[in-house]
């Protein structure tokens, strides 16, 4: 995140792009090679890959990335207008499902029911927790 040392150095890894750019010598992000040049500058290839993300003509990504909205909306991608091409399409119902499946386990339960009984016992949101409870109860 933002208070991490490497965060500030994402400008390095942008810069790098521009004088390619500027040198005319293109060349497609391996994401290795962002990794190495990342520990050598002293950057977060993470947030790099994000910014330059933005002025690719084409991005490579899981499919979990286009499918699940969460992913989707924290990675700013829009896919209004784009072409979208899925390697290996046949594999996409299984991620579609697990996209949108979550386990959770009794203990899990247990401990969301206890947090949730303290809300509504203590009137916090209580119209906004009380149906969440009553799930709870519901599934142990």
């Amino acid at each position: 995140g933002k208070s991490c040392l490497y965060y500030h150095g994402v400008h390095k890894l942008s810069e790098h792009h521009a004088l390619q750019s500027a040198h005319r010598v293109y060349q497609a992000w391996d994401i290795e090679d962002l990794v190495s040049l990342g520990k050598k500058l002293r950057a977060c290839a993470y947030f790099a890959a994000r910014e330059l993300m933005v002025g690719a003509d084409i991005v490579f990504c899981p499919y979990n990335y286009l499918l699940d909205p969460q992913i989707r909306e924290s990675m700013d991608i829009n896919l209004k207008g784009q072409v979208v091409i899925l390697d290996e399409a046949h594999n996409i119902e299984d991620c579609a499902r697990e996209s949108v499946s979550y386990g959770v386990t009794e203990s899990q339960l247990r401990a969301a029911r206890e947090e949730l009984d303290f809300m509504v016992n203590n009137n916090i949101r209580q119209k906004d927790h009380e149906p969440l409870r009553a799930v709870c109860y519901s599934l142990i």
